[in-house]
């Protein structure tokens, strides 16, 4: 069996054997709240905010899965919730030119790559992969058969994973080094 294959079989005796999963934790910039999403079946989840006198709010619902990137802004209020490893849409390509050359444009560039809620699950902002990358870039992304890899440092692709800049935004790289940054407030 694949290391890949292996994985995705722990993965899914872990939500069968109702053990819960959970996500990397992710520290607002303020360092007073902390976020993850759990787990708890499949179909069935729970975002959480957190701060040092506990449960700060919990929006169950399944915004994500337990491999994207959460970050949780200064007051506690708001969620970016970055599709680390979207799953592929179906449909057929299409051709755009770049300058003189045709490039082939898949259906997943319209897939939605990162969301913000609120604590009351308000999707606030979205953005799809075609608002983040050139279309030249589109031939960057590592496409697997269900899902495709957008990022830098995530998945094994080369570079700096998605974080909180200097000033509390979130900030992100895509395959083509594009940076996009994000604000949480």
């Amino acid at each position: 069996m694949r290391a890949g294959g292996m994985l995705l079989a722990v993965l899914v005796c872990g939500v069968a054997s109702g053990q819960p999963r959970v996500s990397r934790r992710s520290v607002s910039h303020s360092g007073l709240y902390r976020v993850q999403l759990v787990e708890e079946a499949e179909g069935r989840c729970r975002l959480e905010v957190e701060s040092d006198s506990g449960l700060r709010w919990a929006l169950p619902r399944c915004v994500g899965m337990v491999d994207d990137a959460f970050f949780v802004s200064r007051d506690g209020e708001r969620v970016w919730v970055v599709h680390t490893l979207p799953r592929k849409v179906p449909g057929k390509a299409k051709r755009e030119w770049v300058g003189r050359r045709a490039v082939k444009v898949p259906a997943w560039v319209d897939v939605v790559v990162v969301e913000k809620f609120d604590r009351r699950g308000t999707r606030l902002d979205a953005r799809r992969l075609s608002a983040l990358m050139s279309t030249a870039g589109y031939e960057k992304v590592r496409e697997l058969s269900h899902h495709f890899h957008w990022l830098a440092g995530v998945g094994g692709v080369p570079g700096k994973a998605p974080h909180l800049d200097a000033a509390g935004r979130v900030e992100l790289v895509t395959v083509e080094g594009k940076t996009v940054v994000l604000p949480l407030e």
